[in-house]
């Protein structure tokens, strides 16, 4: 799942709107809406949108499988194919 579909999928368990989560950060409901089309969002923007949804975000080795671990865990995947410690 890119960046763009875990934004959605938190949003949605979240059981927030985008015109919520652009209030609760200060930004107009258009600025929300480019930022889930695009998968060019900063990772500040992400990680700011997700606390506002009540997610956080951690860097975890490849070797652990949080999804086994925590069922609600959103795993956010690279739109590049490569894995990056072969780039």
């Amino acid at each position: 799942m890119n960046i763009s579909e875990s934004l959605q999928t938190a949003l949605a368990k979240s059981k927030m709107t985008k015109a919520n989560l652009a209030q609760e950060c200060k930004v107009t409901p258009k600025v929300v809406s480019r930022a889930f089309r695009a998968n060019g969002i900063t990772v500040n923007t992400a990680v700011e949108y997700l606390n506002h949804m009540g997610y956080r975000v951690y860097a975890i080795p490849d070797t652990i499988d949080l999804q086994a671990i925590f069922k609600e865990a959103i795993q956010i995947d690279s739109d590049k194919t490569q894995n990056p410690k072969e780039q």
